[in-house]
C-alpha cells in the first residue's frame, strides 16, 4: 500500500505473488481478445464442458468476459482458470457440487451491479472438496464469498474491494474444514463472519482457519464470530476456529454472549477459539474462549 501525503483511504495497493501456470490439458478456451465485452452463454457452454473428459479446465482468456444472467452454474470436476488480463461480469455459483477449483490472476468485476441483487463473487452452496485462489473481485453487491453448508474449502490469496452494504469479504455458514490464507479483504462491511444457522443452513461450525491475511473494513468488523445462530433450539457450535490475522484498524467482535441480552436460549456456543490481532502499531490483543 503506498500512501501519498498521509492519505490513508485513498491510496494505491500493489499486490505481489506467485505465477501461477496455466493449464494445457483437457482445456477450453475463451478468447475474447476482439475489442468489446464477450458475451458467455453458459447453455450452450456447459453441454459443451459435459462432453468433454473428465475434470475439464475452462479458461476465461484475456478481455471483458460478460456472462449471460450474470450467474455461473460450475458443475462438479471443472477447473476455472482466469488468465492475467481477463476480467468477468458475473459470478460463480457452486451448488451441491465437489472437486472444484477457481484460479488465475484475473477480476471478477461486479461494480456494476445492483446493490440489492445479492450476487456474490463465488457462492459455494453445500458442496465439499472446492479452492478458490488468485482472483481479484471489484465491488461484489453480496459477500465475495460466500459458503453456505459445505466442507473441505480453501480460500487463499484473494483480494477484494467493495463499498457497498452487506458486502462482505469471506462470510461462512453452518460449514467444517474451512482453510482462509494469505487474503487481502478490503471491504465496506465484515471482512470474515463465521456464523451457525441462517437461512437454509442449519449445523455447527468447525474446523476454521484464517491466517495471514490483511482485513480491513472501511465501516464494520475485520472479523466476527457468533451473531447467527439456532436460536430457535439447541444452539450451534462454532468449535475450532483458531485465527492469526495480520489487520488494519477497527475491531474484532465475537458475539460469544448475544443470548444475555436476549430472552431466547443461547443461539452460539464457541470453543477453542483463539484470536490474534496485530495493528499497525505492532501491538497484540488475543482472545481465547
Amino acid at each position: 500500500m503506498i500512501e501519498i501525503n498521509g492519505e490513508r483511504f485513498h491510496c494505491l495497493h500493489l499486490f505481489a505473488g506467485a505465477m501461477q501456470e496455466e493449464p494445457a490439458d483437457n482445456v477450453l478456451y475463451l478468447d475474447a481478445s476482439r475489442p468489446g465485452p464477450h458475451t458467455t452463454e453458459t447453455r450452450r457452454l456447459l453441454p459443451r464442458l459435459a462432453a468433454m473428459s473428465a475434470n475439464p479446465t475452462l479458461v476465461f482468456g484475456p478481455g471483458l468476459h460478460v456472462i449471460d444472467e450474470y450467474l455461473f452454474p460450475v458443475p462438479s470436476g471443472l477447473r476455472i482458470y482466469l488468465a492475467p488480463g481477463a476480467a468477468v461480469m458475473g459470478g460463480f455459483v457452486i451448488s451441491e457440487a465437489e472437486d472444484v477449483h477457481i484460479s488465475g490472476h484475473g477480476v471478477i468485476l461486479q461494480e456494476s451491479f445492483h446493490r440489492y441483487s445479492s450476487i456474490n463473487g463465488v457462492r459455494v452452496s453445500h458442496s465439499k472438496h472446492i479452492t478458490i485462489e488468485g482472483l481479484t473481485f471489484i465491488n461484489p453487491p453480496h459477500y465475495t464469498v460466500y459458503l453456505g453448508g459445505s466442507e473441505d474449502v480453501t480460500v487463499r490469496s484473494i483480494r477484494s474491494f467493495s463499498c457497498e452494504g452487506w458486502s462482505d469479504g469471506i462470510d461462512m455458514m453452518s460449514c467444517r474444514d474451512v482453510h482462509v490464507d494469505g487474503c487481502f479483504l478490503r471491504t465496506s462491511d465484515d471482512c470474515i463472519a463465521i456464523y451457525g444457522r441462517r437461512w437454509e443452513y442449519n449445523g455447527d461450525m468447525r474446523d476454521i482457519l484464517v491466517e495471514n491475511c490483511t482485513l480491513w473494513a472501511d465501516v464494520a468488523h475485520p472479523s466476527i464470530i457468533g451473531t447467527h445462530g439456532d436460536y430457535e433450539h439447541d444452539g450451534n457450535m462454532i468449535e475450532r476456529s483458531p485465527s492469526a490475522i495480520s489487520t488494519f484498524w477497527s475491531i474484532m467482535s465475537i458475539s460469544r454472549d448475544i443470548w444475555d441480552a436476549s430472552p431466547l436460549i443461547p443461539a452460539i456456543k464457541i470453543r477453542c477459539a483463539t484470536y490474534c490481532m496485530r495493528t499497525s502499531a505492532w501491538s497484540t490483543l488475543s482472545m481465547v474462549s
